[in-house]
């Protein structure tokens, strides 16, 4: 990988990019964090010298390429890798300790029976095999059918549904979450996409709570002619807000306030998050507030932005995420999708069986004794 200072303790390499920081643990002296890899990256992201963290991006680039050479895993490849792995884990569920109907339900969490028909076990264990026999690699990323826990699971919205787990502890309810299709990244813990039919609910704009870094990626320039999907706004808009050149932009990934994940895309490369504007001047906006005063059919999304003072990234901040995302209050389990055989009793040794009789015949003779001493009493 040949590598540029593109601005001073700045490197680039492609979609990487280094920058000398202040190392964590000891302030003054600098590292070199990973500023941008591709999401399959999966070192550290911080090394005690630049080539140590030029050694890593080389290497997972040398292992991603490699992947990509190697093509799509065959139909017989994802078995032979799924048998593997079920080896492992059939002797895991040896060991395993079944806690679902003993476990005591977590803070926050009350344990019911949620209203409402559950699915046949068969229907469900019938789709999880389709699945299987689609794509064999399917056990490895989502486990087998005898690694799944079934649950059905009340929201705070009223709203119920089925879910399934690798774990039988209710405690996986609220230490998972769904992930976010639009960015990829991980829901805070607890909280879960509903599907169901709720009142249009307004929330605020968000603040950014945090930039958690960005992926850099190659843009061609944008045609000259107004595309349709914008035409209603003409081509003289198109021409000032086009890309005339190709080169490298930032996917910003950032996460809002309200804790959920956003993704700012096709920011410049020299853009920083410290240049947004949280607020236009009183003055800018009055006339604002004066422009939009009349129109009849003003969005509410003109509405939170005068609210809010007119803050630059105006659409990031209005969380699609908030009037969808739920919580977790009530469970019931379900059981495995795949129920254990039963584990055989363990066989007593002559020695154990030996002792058991003898303290039957303990307690027999206190039992005698205590007898004998009510007749001589009387």
């Amino acid at each position: 990988m040949d590598w540029t200072m593109e601005q001073p303790d700045y490197w680039v390499s492609g979609v990487y990019a280094l920058q000398k920081v202040a190392a964590p643990d000891r302030p003054k002296r600098h590292a070199f964090r990973v500023m941008s890899a591709p999401r399959h990256f999966r070192g550290d992201r911080i090394y005690d010298t630049i080539d140590l963290a030029k050694s890593a991006c080389d290497s997972q680039e040398r292992l991603h390429q490699n992947i990509v050479e190697a093509g799509p895993v065959t139909p017989e490849q994802g078995r032979v890798v799924a048998d593997a792995f079920a080896e492992g884990r059939a002797r895991d569920r040896q060991t395993r300790t079944r806690r679902s109907a003993t476990a005591r339900p977590p803070n926050g969490l009350v344990r019911r029976e949620i209203a409402g028909q559950s699915r046949p076990n068969e229907e469900v264990l019938a789709e999880w095999q389709a699945k299987v026999a689609e794509n064999p690699m399917w056990s490895v990323w989502y486990g087998e059918a005898e690694d799944i826990f079934r649950w059905r699971v009340a929201f705070d919205c009223g709203c119920t549904r089925e879910r399934l787990s690798r774990s039988d502890d209710p405690q996986i309810l609220l230490d998972h979450s769904d992930t976010d299709v639009s960015t990829g990244r991980r829901l805070p813990p607890g909280q879960y996409r509903c599907s169901g039919e709720h009142e249009n609910v307004s929330f605020p704009l968000r603040d950014f709570a945090s930039w958690d870094g960005f992926t850099r990626r190659y843009v061609e320039a944008d045609p000259v002619d107004c595309p349709d999907y914008c035409v209603d706004l003409g081509q003289e808009w198109w021409d000032r807000r086009r890309r005339k050149e190709p080169g490298w932009i930032h996917d910003w990934d950032a996460t809002l306030t309200c804790g959920h994940p956003v993704s700012v895309g096709l920011r410049d490369v020299n853009w920083k998050p410290e240049e947004i504007r949280q607020r236009v001047t009183p003055e800018r906006l009055a006339e604002l507030r004066a422009r939009y005063e009349d129109e009849d059919c003003r969005d509410q999304f003109v509405d939170k932005m005068l609210e809010a003072g007119w803050p630059a990234l105006g659409r990031y901040r209005d969380c699609d995420l908030c009037p969808v995302v739920r919580k977790i209050v009530a469970f019931e389990p379900l059981g495995w999708l795949v129920p254990p055989p039963p584990r055989p009793r363990k066989q007593r040794s002559p020695r154990e069986r030996m002792q058991a009789r003898l303290m039957q015949a303990e307690r027999e003779a206190e039992r005698i004794r205590e007898e004998l001493k009510g007749l001589d009493g009387a």
